[in-house]
């Protein structure tokens, strides 16, 4: 009995997870709130080379450590984590 395997994988699908999302959409929330690289990487009290490398999606996203900064700074969490924005009255 021959089992067939699936060649599904979740890191090869472009899903709104995917590391590049979570950059892209990063950069674009610093961009909205009109940050250079330099100056939210400051404020993230990361480097710029780990800033710009995340923005790329060539480092892990940034991690729950970070997250309450990016909450202070009005980052969109929702649209970051899922590329969705939340309508606020």
């Amino acid at each position: 009995m021959s089992m067939a395997t699936s060649s599904y994988s979740p890191a090869s699908e472009s899903s709104p997870l995917d590391q590049r999302h979570y950059g892209q959409r990063i950069a674009e929330e610093r961009e909205r709130l009109g940050f250079t690289q330099a100056e939210f990487a400051t404020l993230l009290g990361i480097g710029i080379k780990k800033g710009r490398a995340i923005e790329q999606g060539s480092q892990r996203p940034l991690t729950t450590q970070l997250m309450p900064y990016l909450a202070l700074q009005r980052v969109d969490m929702n649209y970051v984590l899922i590329g969705k924005r939340i309508q606020r009255d």
